[in-house]
C-alpha cells in the first residue's frame, strides 16, 4: 500500500519500470550466479525480490527510481509509450512499433531527439544546481569542413572516415575524447554528462561511418550512449 501511496501521486506510467530498474539493479549480482539456471528459476527469484522490503525501504526504493528517471535522456517516453502501454493500429492492423524510420529491433542504441540535444545545449547558461535532466556529452561526427561550417556549443568533433582511413589516428582521437569528457563531467561543465551523444550529418551514406563508430563503442561496452534523430540537420 505504501509503494501504491507514492505510484498514483507520481502520475506517471513509466514509473513502474524504474521501479522494476532498481530491483534488477540491485540483483544484478545475484542474477548473474544464476546464468547456468533455466529462465523459470531465474524469473521465480526475481519476482520474490520484492517481497523483502518493508514499509521503511519504500521511500528509498521510489527515492532511487526519481534518481534514475532523471538520468535516462526522456525521448524514449514518447517513443516508446505506445509500445509499451498501448498499441497505436496502422493500416491493415499493423502495429505501431517503430522509433523514428526505424525498427525497434533495428536501433542501434537509444536515438534521441533534436528537442531533447538542443534543451541540453541550453543547460550551458545554467548553473550545476538547477540541472536536473540528462546532460549529454555530444560527439560531431561529420567531416571536417561541415563540422567547421556549424556545430552545437560544446561539441567534440570526432571524424567518422578516420576509423576506417586512419585507423592510428581514431584510436588517438578517441583517447582524447574519453579525457575531454573527464575533464567536462569533473569541472561541472553545464549541460555536458557522462551519456554520448553521437551526431551525424543525417545523410544515409556519411552516416554508415557513424553507426560504425557507435558500434565501435558499444563493443568497447561504453555506458550510457545514444545518437541523435536525423543528424546535425
Amino acid at each position: 500500500m505504501a509503494v501504491w501511496d507514492i505510484y498514483f501521486q507520481e502520475r506517471d506510467p513509466f514509473f513502474v519500470l524504474f521501479l522494476s530498474l532498481v530491483i534488477l539493479v540491485n540483483a544484478r549480482e545475484q542474477i548473474l550466479e544464476m546464468k547456468s539456471e533455466s529462465g523459470e528459476d531465474i524469473i521465480k527469484t526475481l519476482s520474490s525480490i520484492p517481497a523483502g522490503l518493508s514499509v521503511d525501504d519504500v521511500s528509498d526504493f521510489c527515492s532511487l527510481a526519481r534518481y534514475y528517471i532523471i538520468k535516462t535522456p526522456s525521448t524514449f517516453r514518447k517513443d516508446f509509450a505506445t509500445v509499451i502501454f498501448g498499441s497505436v493500429y496502422m493500416g491493415h492492423g499493423e502495429v505501431c512499433n517503430r522509433v523514428g524510420d526505424l525498427p525497434l529491433s533495428q536501433a542501434l542504441c537509444l536515438p534521441v531527439s533534436a528537442e531533447e540535444i538542443i534543451d541540453a545545449c541550453d543547460m550551458l547558461h545554467t548553473t550545476p544546481e538547477d540541472i536536473e535532466q540528462v546532460g549529454f556529452f555530444l560527439i560531431d561526427c561529420r567531416p571536417s569542413d561541415q563540422y567547421n561550417a556549424g556545430h552545437l556549443p560544446n561539441a567534440f568533433h570526432l571524424d567518422s572516415s578516420l576509423m576506417l582511413l586512419h585507423p592510428a589516428s581514431f584510436q588517438t582521437a578517441v583517447q582524447g575524447l574519453f579525457m575531454a569528457q573527464r575533464q567536462a563531467v569533473a569541472s561541472e561543465t553545464p549541460g555536458c554528462g557522462q551519456h554520448l551523444c553521437f551526431i551525424g550529418s543525417g545523410r544515409e551514406q556519411e552516416d554508415q561511418y557513424v553507426h560504425m563508430v557507435v558500434a565501435s563503442f558499444l563493443q568497447r561496452n561504453t555506458q550510457y550512449v545514444s545518437l541523435a534523430k536525423a543528424g546535425y540537420h
